[in-house]
């Protein structure tokens, strides 16, 4: 991915981040959720403990929670349900943020300092919320397992947040608040690349064709096809194609949608024998649809002979 691609995917995660929290803010998300995993007599803390002992039926529920909810997320998009999609989206991401807090990375240890610390950050958030502006993120392949390696980077923090905390007249003593500042953003900066990636997870849908070490070859004089098919869609998507070809201005690419009980494309070109300063493309497309469950297809026709390629990748992000 290159890097005008990796700031649109940025710029774009935050969006749907933003929307998100607004439909996470509207429900009641009950502590003992999700309930496939808690038993009925326990509470989810939304934890991972390490280096201390977890308490059964309270401890290390945090990860696993994440990765149901991401994966409920990504069905309701295939069931064709937008808004529940981003109900568990909204409750997934409560999840990576907590664990994200050094604090819920311990059962014991510091919990005095849990709620005074939380306090604290909302007071000066002024002052540390530009640490949530990043311009990367991280790639989401097991979701859980990612979330466990976000709690052992914030748990290193633990310590020191402590320490701080445990000094006499801390509140009042800047070079100790500076200290503190600091430490919370980088917390806040490595929990929000590992949000947006979770975010990239549970929203993009990529062609089988494309997927993974997969690739469609591109011959001169033919068309090539790649397709995604029946993915729920709001009124906002973002499609993204990779190529890589040893003269791009041989080609024109169109890509088209359609809901799925119909026959025929709506096309938009998005690439007309353009002028490439190397042998890789990047092509980014916003599509504003009337929310419903649509066909994608990437049609690339090479019109010259002499060159050969091959579309790396074709998928869509669900906003």
């Amino acid at each position: 991915m290159n890097s005008e691609t990796l700031l649109l995917v940025v710029g774009y995660s935050l969006y749907i981040l933003f929307f998100a929290l607004i439909v996470k803010s509207t429900l009641t998300l009950k502590r003992e959720e999700p309930t496939e995993l808690v038993p009925w007599w326990g509470q989810n803390r939304h934890s991972w403990v390490i280096g201390d002992v977890p308490v059964p039926g309270y401890d290390n529920y945090g990860p696993d929670s994440l990765e149901l909810y991401l994966n409920k997320a990504r069905n309701q998009f295939e069931q064709g349900d937008v808004e529940g999609a981003y109900i568990y989206i909204g409750k997934a991401l409560h999840y990576i943020e907590d664990l994200g807090n050094p604090f819920h990375t311990s059962s014991v240890y510091g919990q005095a300092h849990h709620i005074e610390y939380e306090s604290w950050v909302s007071n000066h958030w002024s002052e540390l919320k530009s640490a949530m502006y990043v311009n990367e993120y991280y790639i989401i392949t097991d979701p859980s397992e990612d979330a466990k390696n976000l709690a052992t980077f914030s748990h290193q923090y633990l310590q020191q947040i402590c320490d701080i905390m445990n000094t006499p007249g801390w509140e009042n003593n800047q070079q100790l608040n500076e200290q503190l500042k600091s430490i919370t953003r980088t917390l806040i900066s490595e929990t929000m690349k590992y949000t947006m990636g979770m975010i990239v997870y549970a929203t993009k849908f990529e062609s089988p064709d494309t997927a993974g070490s997969n690739y469609v070859p591109i011959y001169d004089h033919q068309t090539s096809y790649v397709n995604i098919n029946d993915i729920a869609c709001s009124n906002q998507v973002l499609a993204i194609v990779e190529i890589d070809h040893t003269y791009p201005a041989d080609l024109e690419i169109w890509i088209g949608y359609k809901r799925t009980y119909q026959n025929t494309y709506t096309e938009t070109k998005v690439w007309d024998h353009d002028w490439s300063s190397n042998n890789h493309i990047t092509i980014q497309h916003y599509f504003w649809l009337t929310p419903s469950n649509y066909d994608w297809r990437l049609r690339v026709y090479d019109a010259w002979s002499g060159d050969h390629g091959k579309i790396t990748d074709f998928y869509v992000l669900i906003g």
